[in-house]
C-alpha cells in the first residue's frame, strides 16, 4: 500500500507552518482517541501481508463502507461475541455490524464461530474446505466447513451473494451510522458543535492568522485572512460513541 509524506526541511516553502500543522494533527489525534473505534464491516483476512484489492475490498471502498481486517485468531477468541446487535471483538474495543468472508477455505473452528455471529456475508463460492490435510482426515473437516457454511446462509442474517452487484446490495443492508456528508455543524460564539450519527463533538474555536486572500477552498471558507478552527485547546467537549 503506497504511503504519503512531505520533505520537512527549512527549504520547504511550508516550513513556517509546520509547527501549527503538527499541533493541529496532535489535537485531531487527541480528539479521535476519546471514543472507541467502530467499523461497519470486518473483512476476513487470515494471513499477514499485502492487501489485495479483491471484489469485496472494491465494493466496500466504492460504497464508502468503513472496514477492518480480522483473522482466525480474532474470530475464534472467546471475547468475540454477538451482543447488542453488533459483533464485538477484542474485549469490546472493536465493534462491527457484519463480517465479510471472501474465500472457500477456512478452519473448522473459524466456521463454527462464525455461526454464532451475525451478520455474516459469504461472498462468491461458499466455503467448502479447511486448510491442510489434518493427518489424512481432511475430508471430515471439509464436510464440517461446508455444513457450517450452509447453516450460515440459512440464517436470517446470513447471505451468499455470488456477484459483485449482489454483494453491494448485501452491504447496503448493513445498518450503519449516518454518513459524514450529513453532518450538522453549528457555531455559537467561540464554540463549534458537530453532530453526526450517534455522536457529537464540541470544541473551542480560536482564530488563526494565515496569509491568504479571501476564497473558498474545499469545505473550509477562508475570510479576510482568518480561519476559525479548533486550536490551542479542546473544550468543553462532549463525545458519546
Amino acid at each position: 500500500m503506497a504511503g504519503t509524506g512531505i520533505n520537512v526541511t527549512e527549504t520547504n516553502t511550508l516550513s513556517p507552518y509546520f509547527p501549527e500543522m503538527n499541533l493541529y494533527a496532535a489535537r485531531v489525534n487527541y480528539l479521535m482517541q476519546q471514543g472507541s473505534p467502530s467499523k461497519d464491516v470486518a473483512l476476513y483476512m487470515p494471513y499477514n501481508g499485502s492487501l489485495s484489492e479483491t471484489d469485496a475490498v472494491k465494493a466496500m471502498n466504492y460504497n464508502g463502507i468503513a472496514w477492518d481486517a480480522i483473522n482466525d485468531a480474532s474470530i475464534q477468541a472467546a471475547d468475540t461475541v454477538y451482543e447488542d446487535g453488533k459483533i464485538s471483538a477484542n474485549g469490546g474495543k472493536m465493534t462491527y455490524q457484519a463480517i465479510v468472508v471472501e474465500g472457500t477455505t477456512l478452519p473448522v473452528a473459524t466456521m463454527e464461530k462464525l455461526k454464532e455471529l451475525a451478520t455474516v456475508i459469504l461472498y462468491g463460492n461458499a466455503p467448502a474446505k479447511q486448510p491442510g490435510y489434518a493427518d489424512g482426515k481432511y475430508a471430515a473437516g471439509d464436510a464440517k466447513v461446508a455444513a457450517c457454511a450452509a447453516e450460515i446462509i440459512a440464517q436470517e442474517n446470513g447471505s451468499n451473494p455470488k456477484i459483485m452487484a449482489d454483494l453491494e446490495k448485501a452491504l447496503a443492508a448493513v445498518k450503519r451510522p449516518s454518513p459524514m456528508r450529513k453532518t450538522q455543524t453549528s457555531v455559537l460564539r467561540d464554540a463549534l458543535w458537530v453532530t453526526a450519527g450517534s455522536w457529537s463533538i464540541s470544541a473551542t474555536l480560536t482564530p488563526v492568522k494565515i496569509p491568504s486572500p479571501s476564497r473558498p477552498t474545499g469545505s473550509i471558507r477562508i475570510s479576510t485572512g482568518w480561519i476559525r478552527t479548533a486550536v490551542r485547546s479542546i473544550g468543553p467537549r462532549r463525545i458519546t460513541v
